[in-house]
């Protein structure tokens, strides 16, 4: 009986939390599993890289795009956000490679419209990172317009996990471990969605066979709570005073829920990890 064919699947970003995490989760979970990683390596401002990488691992199947940064500088997240997505793009066209699963983030939102944000919502970012990511699947829809690739988008909450090390769950148990102070932007009022890492693994997995036409999927666990909400979880566990300080100015963003209703219904996707469920395994 001939061997089943392996999809071919380009990483890039896979030295970055989510990209680490998944390349240890596939390890543990899926050794025998019916596809091939395929790790970039080299600089993706720079479109003669990815056009050498795609000259030197021909057939991919499909491109796992997980670079991204959340900077106070503009030309930063362009660059980074956009500027790199596009050149993966173009390079993706020149070897016909017509899939992309790319990561995106609830920011592009902007504040909920209603009390959850849903994936036909109008994007009003107030945030220059939520509006980067915006500019990115903006491109991403351009490419797909001319029938040059199909993409799924997953707008994420805060990601975490043992491997993170920033965003907000990681600075307050850091803060806790250093000083034992937990310090927080403005009163903590602030309300999040989170997505445990494993969750967000099994996910991007389920995406690597599916092969339907582009869409948008929002991905989180579906509870918001607030920081002072993580304060009191995070007190079960340690003791620690919590700083109030002033508000940085970097995120903006009040509120963040999303609505997953449709991942649900059209991949039969749910998260299994509450947010002190994750904890529990971070502590």
């Amino acid at each position: 009986m001939q061997k089943e064919k392996k999809i071919r699947i380009c990483v890039t970003g896979a030295t970055g939390f989510i990209g680490e995490s998944l390349i240890e989760y596939i390890d543990k979970e899926f050794k025998d599993a019916n596809y091939e990683i395929l790790i970039f390596k080299g600089n993706l401002l720079n479109k003669l890289d990815i056009l050498n990488f795609f000259n030197e691992n021909r057939n991919i199947d499909k491109v796992l795009y997980l670079v991204g940064t959340f900077s106070a500088n503009f030309n930063e997240l362009i660059n980074i956000n956009v500027l790199a997505l596009n050149n993966m793009l173009e390079a993706m066209a020149e070897f016909n490679i017509k899939s992309i699963i790319y990561t995106s983030t609830g920011a592009v939102y902007g504040e909920p419209i209603l009390e959850h944000s849903k994936e036909d919502d109008e994007l009003n970012p107030n945030t220059l990172y939520g509006l980067s990511k915006k500019m990115a699947e903006d491109t991403l829809i351009y490419y797909e317009k001319l029938g040059l690739i199909n993409y799924i988008i997953l707008r994420l909450p805060n990601v975490y996990g043992k491997l993170n090390k920033k965003g907000v769950i990681f600075n307050f148990i850091n803060g806790i471990k250093e000083s034992k102070i937990v310090a927080i932007n403005g009163n903590g009022l602030q309300t999040r969605n989170f997505l445990y890492i494993d969750d967000l693994c099994s996910l991007i997995v389920l995406l690597f066979d599916y092969n339907k036409k582009s869409d948008i999927f929002n991905v989180s666990f579906p509870q918001k709570y607030s920081l002072l909400d993580l304060v009191s979880i995070l007190s079960k566990y340690y003791d620690f005073s919590v700083k109030y300080i002033q508000n940085d100015n970097t995120n903006n963003l009040k509120d963040l829920s999303l609505d997953i209703n449709k991942i649900k219904k059209k991949l039969n996707w749910h998260p299994i990890y509450s947010l002190e469920d994750g904890l529990k395994k971070l502590l």
